[in-house]
């Protein structure tokens, strides 16, 4: 395997690793959000989880949208050498 190929698998995956993490994380927040709300009938209790779906939203494109970048660039090396 040529070194770049291995830098580029090294790296797409510790960040598909992050990436993962942190949009579960997200979904933890708002699922024990929901669990210490549902009581409640208050509209306002329920507005962190729309920020919250919008964030998991923002990470999930910006994961997509990063990840072709480095495809990109592992792609324009892997052209020039």
């Amino acid at each position: 395997m040529r070194k770049i190929d291995e830098k580029f698998l090294k790296s797409s995956l510790i960040f598909t690793f992050f990436a993962l993490t942190g949009y579960f994380a997200l979904n933890y927040i708002a699922k024990s959000h929901v669990s210490n709300t549902a009581d409640s009938n208050v509209g306002i209790n329920q507005a962190p989880l729309v920020v919250i779906d919008t964030l998991q939203g923002y990470w999930l494109f910006g994961y997509l949208l990063l990840l072709g970048v480095l495809v990109l660039h592992w792609t324009i090396k892997r052209v020039t050498s």
